[in-house]
């Protein structure tokens, strides 16, 4: 589907993922996380009384999602050929009819390697240490739109298992409820990557027929042979100057328009610089004819004296 073909490669990769999809139903995606799910489970050392599962904690809405996802679950991990020491990998849903004394049988004392429940019923079972949550090492919300009521449950569920695990949230809206509490979720797992899944139908719109004496050619060939007014920006002007604005002052910067042309002005010099030129102004008068006398010649050097 649409939905492992983009979360897929992210969640193999490790990350905190949050999957949108305004068509989603809990239950019908177990493929996108529970293959993650038998991977992190056979690659780890095997249960133990000492160390008992799961390894991987899946949060339904509803007890019937949650005989949905379980059932879907056995026969993937079935199917798989993912075993651990030759033994399958289990699967055991806690939620649903039947004596709490049946599941923790189905369980064992080594408990199971996905366990599947409400958040409601993990809740009361983890806090009488009925299910160990030291192992899960993979959390998945199933549905996290529809446990809004029990969001104080998950919580606490969450900070009974080692905060470096790695979160999976599925929902079919993203409310700023929901923002909040995947944020602290994902706090210590790092910051989750968030794919989103729409429907829009594409609906062709017929051409409107525009009468001939207003077509926006002739408009705009007026308006481009009309003679500009003298200071007024014209539109490519303005957009330059925008453009300079957004550079030197940011991408909000708002356009400013071309500003009309202003006489040059004349700066004052400073006052040695005006003395200077005061001075390199002054009249230098001609040399006077050289007379023909004894010892001046035209040929005779003069003696030249630069003072600095």
């Amino acid at each position: 589907s649409a939905v492992q073909a983009q979360a897929l490669p992210v969640i193999l990769a490790g990350q905190n993922t949050i999957i949108v999809d305004t068509e989603f139903q809990s239950g019908h995606e177990v493929t996108t996380y529970m293959i993650h799910a038998g991977l992190q489970a056979s690659d780890q050392t095997p249960l133990t009384e000492e160390e008992p599962g799961p390894v991987a904690l899946v949060l339904a809405a509803t007890q019937e999602s949650a005989a949905a996802i379980t059932a879907s679950a056995r026969q993937l991990l079935r199917h798989s050929g993912r075993k651990r020491r030759g033994a399958e990998l289990r699967v055991s849903n806690v939620s649903g009819g039947g004596v709490r004394s049946e599941k923790l049988e189905e369980m064992t004392a080594v408990g199971a390697h996905v366990v599947v429940g409400t958040p409601k019923r993990l809740h009361d079972m983890a806090s009488k240490y009925q299910v160990s949550l030291l192992r899960v090492t993979l959390l998945i919300l199933d549905g996290a739109d529809i446990m809004l009521d029990s969001l104080s449950q998950v919580r606490e569920i969450a900070s009974w298992i080692r905060p470096e695990r790695q979160t999976l949230i599925l929902s079919s809206s993203w409310l700023p409820q929901l923002r909040q509490f995947a944020a602290q979720l994902c706090l210590a797992g790092g910051e989750p990557v968030r794919i989103n899944f729409s429907k829009r139908e594409l609906v062709t719109k017929p051409k409107a027929v525009r009468p001939a004496t207003n077509r926006p050619a002739d408009s705009a060939k007026q308006t481009k042979n009309a003679p500009e007014t003298p200071g007024a920006p014209s539109a490519r002007s303005v957009v330059a100057i925008g453009r300079q604005a957004q550079g030197s002052e940011g991408r909000n910067a708002p356009l400013a328009s071309k500003p009309q042309a202003e006489a040059p002005k004349t700066s004052k010099p400073h006052a040695a610089v005006k003395t200077i030129l005061t001075t390199s102004k002054r009249s230098i008068p001609a040399p006077k004819a050289a007379t023909q006398g004894p010892g001046s010649g035209a040929g005779q050097d003069e003696d030249v004296i630069f003072l600095g």
